[in-house]
């Protein structure tokens, strides 16, 4: 499941800031995001600040090592799709981010045994008793 926010600028504290946002809204974010895996960049040097607090675990990859973060790379060739490199990511509008998120979840994955990553959520979501009988998730209200 792919979720983009836009940043500001890759300063740790606003990174964070972010996340917390998101996070912040869960009723209990432990139990959807188990686990942050990153790589070793500055913007994500504060990451174990979030740890116990809203996700399980924070993982760092070893440097030039991006095959430990093998899921992570193949969404963000994706993403480049849509958003070339070298191009300021500031020049976007929000929309164009949730149209990218949008059609990368609704996107079926052979990893997925072809399902979708919103499909795949959702069930997730239902299995952790998180979704009603009207499939609208329960314990938080941000927008899918």
């Amino acid at each position: 499941m792919e979720i983009i926010l836009k940043i500001e600028s890759k300063k740790s504290k606003l990174v964070n800031a972010s996340l917390e946002n998101l996070l912040g809204k869960l009723e209990d974010s432990t139990s959807i995001f188990r686990s942050i895996t990153s790589d070793n960049g500055l913007e994500f040097a504060s990451l174990t600040e979030l740890e116990r607090k809203y996700v399980g675990d924070v993982y760092y990859c070893h440097p030039n090592n991006p095959q430990e973060r093998g899921s992570n790379e193949k969404h963000n060739s994706l993403i480049r799709g849509f958003l070339p490199k070298g191009k300021s990511l500031l020049d976007y509008c929000e929309d164009h981010y949730i149209k990218i998120m949008n059609w990368m979840n609704n996107l079926p994955r052979k990893i997925l045994n072809y399902k979708t990553p919103l499909e795949v959520f959702v069930e997730e979501l239902n299995n952790l008793g998180l979704m009603d009988n009207l499939g609208q998730l329960v314990q938080f209200d941000i927008a899918i």
